[in-house]
């Protein structure tokens, strides 16, 4: 999707939802007001908010709530007070760390500013592979040695890049936009919730609990009783407070849990060992539009493929060896080619030949050439020394052997077809009454390679010349292969997907929540811890607000410097 058509889309929806609320209220049409005040619904440019005073015990687990007098219940509150205990010691954890990588990573980013562009700038840095450079041919004697220049590495970004934004048709398909509001939708009200159960297990009041709209990103909002609260001892704040980020890092984890079991919860319509299913390309790599999600490969050129290790083993000893195909003497003779251009750092020897078609390129091949020199040799000096007559100079013929490069234009779904061969594993004839075929080599000088894709339930296989690494880095693959075809071939793939977004999200909304910063769950954290310490009135404002500000400092940095970084790394600025 275009990004223009995308922002007219967002525009289109927030102006139409405006528009319409404002006419129903206009018109005083009585059902929707009455409905928009029950629901506490308002509609405003950008936003939608949703709020409820009717937080009753539906919502709340076993144990929680006032009045619990049967064993059961008892049992239940002791089993979720500990839970909550566990929270706030993994919570106080949490920020400690955070705190502390936040730290860390501005003091990666404060050498000269000279250097910092040069890192935000340089940030997807190149794949660390081994790059084969076919070993040249002897030059021709009438034409020289052509120079080519490789392309752009492939851009890798760090592991390490601290807080990122996440911007639909930037860094995240507009395809995943659904399932990215429904798992922020569920970070943030599990987060509201985890504050609601430790204050109802506390027994302080829960005034409501609201969801909103902004933009496109989802939240979610909990009122409680501050007053109540503040009157509880420093541990039972403690539960409320860490309650949130607490769920947050345990819907992390479950997410986790799924992402690692799927093909354990997937067996049953999915088996292993027989190829790997593609499961997203990159549109940055050449192979979009010809290898598509769901397709099942088995085998790269005349490797092998069996599951996801394999895959890798394949593409790591393509790009340390490089291969021929054997085709037959005479069709690459038939196929030379005497005009060569260099195009877009790309060599091409198929504009003579009529009958070529896209997937012709060029093949070269060492044509061994034999030539004639007659000579007169002299009589040896030893022999002319000796008694009788002198020997006569005699004639002989010196055979003059040369290896020359020869470029052919062929079909290359043809070419690869035929058996692999390279310097240690020649061709070998298949029939002695024919000539020996030839080994011939794609002419690629630019560091990509030509590589064939046997495709299951495919008439044709794909073709693909580029560098080895789109494989690795720009290609998904799974190891779990459809048993029936009714069963749909990207499920494994939506599956991770969706626990993916799941640890993502929960960790970046809880972690961030963690951090000691205004109008964040870690201000409340550090205020309950602070206000136990038994130090002088002012003493303790001091430290509170300095740790504050600190925590507010560290995030605002990091967020400048994740947009810094964003931007340099995409050419947006």
């Amino acid at each position: 999707m275009a990004f223009t058509t995308a922002v007219s889309l967002f525009l289109l929806t927030w102006s139409g939802l405006f528009l319409l609320d404002f006419v129903l209220r206009a018109l005083a049409v009585r059902r929707y007001i009455d409905f928009a005040e029950k629901h506490h619904i308002q509609i405003s440019p950008f936003q939608l908010r949703f709020y409820t005073h009717r937080y009753d015990a539906r919502l709340m687990p076993q144990g929680i709530g006032d009045g619990e007098k049967s064993l059961s219940r008892r049992m239940g509150r002791k089993l979720l007070t500990l839970w909550f205990d566990l929270g706030v010691i993994v919570v106080l954890a949490c920020t400690v760390f955070v705190t502390w990588y936040l730290t860390s990573h501005i003091w990666h980013a404060l050498p000269s500013s000279s250097s910092f562009n040069e890192r935000t700038r340089d940030m997807p840095r190149p794949i660390p592979a081994r790059f084969h450079t076919p070993a040249p041919l002897p030059a021709n004697d009438n034409t020289a040695e052509p120079v080519f220049q490789g392309d752009d590495p492939i851009d890798h970004p760090h592991r390490d890049e601290g807080l990122t934004p996440i911007i639909p048709g930037v860094n995240m398909p507009w395809a995943h936009i659904p399932m990215f509001m429904i798992v922020l939708v569920m970070a943030a009200v599990l987060h509201e919730l985890g504050h609601a159960w430790a204050a109802r297990l506390e027994s302080v009041r829960v005034s409501g609990f609201g969801v909103f709209v902004l933009g496109i990103y989802p939240g979610a909002f909990t009122e409680i009783d501050d007053l109540g609260l503040n009157q509880r001892p420093t541990w039972s704040k403690l539960r409320v407070y860490c309650g949130g980020v607490w769920h947050n890092l345990v819907l992390a984890a479950v997410g986790c849990l799924v992402v690692y079991s799927t093909p354990y919860l997937l067996s049953p319509f999915f088996t292993t060992g027989s190829g790997v299913t593609v499961e997203e390309v990159s549109q940055q790599s050449g192979l979009y539009g010809g290898l598509k999600p769901g397709q099942v490969v088995t085998k790269i050129d005349h490797c092998e493929v069996y599951h996801p290790l394999s895959w890798v083993e394949c593409v790591k000893a393509l790009q340390k060896e490089r291969y021929g195909r054997c085709v037959d003497s005479d069709a690459v003779l038939a196929a030379k080619s005497s005009k060569v251009t260099i195009f877009d750092n790309e060599l091409h020897c198929c504009d003579e030949q009529k009958n070529a078609t896209p997937a012709h390129i060029c093949f070269e091949s060492g044509v061994v050439t034999k030539r004639n020199h007659p000579e007169t040799r002299a009589p040896n000096l030893a022999d002319a020394l000796r008694l009788g007559g002198p020997e006569k100079p005699r004639e002989v013929v010196r055979v003059e052997t040369k290896l020359k490069r020869q470029l052919s234009c062929l079909d290359a779904r043809s070419v690869t077809s035929q058996p692999s061969c390279n310097e240690t594993t020649p061709c070998e004839a298949s029939d002695q009454t024919r000539p020996k075929p030839t080994c011939i080599y794609p002419a690629l000088y630019n560091g990509t390679r030509l590589v064939r894709l046997e495709v299951g339930e495919a008439d044709k296989p794909v073709l693909f010349v580029g560098r080895m690494e789109e494989f690795l880095y720009l290609v998904e693959v799974s190891p779990l292969i459809s048993r029936w075809s009714w069963v749909p071939k990207v499920l494994p793939h939506t599956v991770e997907l969706f626990g993916k977004y799941v640890v993502t999200l929960s960790v970046a909304l809880g972690v961030l929540n963690a951090v000691p910063c205004f109008a964040l769950d870690g201000q409340h954290i550090i205020v309950a811890l602070l206000q136990a310490w038994k130090i002088p009135r002012k003493r303790r404002h001091r430290l509170t607000q300095f740790s504050l500000a600190y925590g507010t400092f560290l995030l605002g940095a990091n967020i400048l410097i994740g947009f810094t970084k964003f931007f340099y790394s995409y050419k947006l600025m």
